[in-house]
C-alpha cells in the first residue's frame, strides 16, 4: 500500500474527480495483443468499490498475511492488528480512494491510491495488494497497475506514480520492475523500498 498510516488517509476532498467512463476508456486504451497475456488484459479490470468489495476488504484484514503485505510488515504486532481493525471499522470513509481489482468479474484484490498536485509535478501515490491468495502469482497484479498508470497518466494528468514495498516482500518489487517502476530511495529504519515510474517512460514500454 502506499506510503502513508490507514488511521491517516487525507478526506476525500483532497481527491482529483474521477469518472467511471474515463477509468474505463484509460484500461481499454493500451490494449495488449498476443494469446495469453491478451486473455489477460481481457479478464482483469479495474472498478469502482461495491459494498459487496467493501465486505471482502474488510474480510481480507482479518488474515495476518494480508495485513504483512499491506501494510509492509514481516509480523503482525498488536499495534499493526489495531490499526488494521481500525482501518476495517473507518473504511467507509476513505472506500473512494480505492479501486477493486476484479478477473473474470470476481473481486481479488485492491489499489488505493491519493494524488498530491505540486507546482513543479503531479505526483501520484499507489498501493496494490492481491488479497485471495487463489490469483497470487498469476501476473495479475502488473496488468492491473499497467491499467490504472494508464488512467493515471493519459486522463488524470499525472506526471510520476510512487509506491512503497516492504523489503522482504521480494516478489512484488518484481512485479513493480515489470511494469517499469524503479527504485528511487530507501528507508533502512522501516526497511522500505521507495520506487516510481514517470508518464514518458511508461507510454514509451506501451508502444504509444
Amino acid at each position: 500500500m502506499a506510503d502513508y498510516p490507514p488511521s491517516e488517509l487525507p478526506r476525500d476532498e483532497k481527491l482529483e474527480p474521477i469518472t467511471e467512463r474515463n477509468l474505463l476508456e484509460a484500461s481499454d486504451k493500451h490494449h495488449n495483443k498476443g494469446t495469453k497475456a491478451e486473455n489477460l488484459e481481457e479478464d482483469v479490470q479495474i472498478k469502482f468499490m461495491s459494498l459487496g468489495d467493501i465486505l471482502t476488504f474488510r474480510k481480507w484484514l482479518d488474515d495476518d498475511e494480508i495485513v504483512k503485505l499491506a501494510f509492509g510488515v514481516e509480523e503482525v504486532s498488536d499495534t499493526v492488528r489495531s490499526i488494521a481493525n481500525r482501518f476495517k471499522i473507518n473504511f467507509f470513509r476513505s472506500y473512494l480512494r480505492f479501486r477493486s481489482i476484479k478477473y473474470k468479474g470476481k473481486t481479488i484484490g485492491f489499489i488505493n491510491y491519493m494524488i498530491i498536485p505540486s507546482p513543479e509535478r503531479k505526483i501520484a501515490k499507489i498501493g496494490i495488494v492481491i488479497g485471495d491468495r487463489n490469483y497470487w502469482g498469476k501476473g495479475i497484479g502488473p496488468v492491473a497497475l499497467r491499467k490504472f498508470l494508464s488512467y493515471l497518466f493519459t486522463h488524470e494528468g499525472v506526471e510520476v506514480v510512487q509506491l512503497d514495498t516492504a523489503e522482504f516482500n521480494t516478489r512484488a518489487q518484481k512485479a513493480f520492475k515489470k511494469v517499469g517502476f524503479k527504485v528511487y530511495g530507501y528507508d533502512d529504519n522501516r526497511k522500505k523500498i521507495f520506487m516510481e515510474i514517470d508518464r514518458e517512460s511508461f507510454l514509451a514500454m506501451r508502444g504509444k
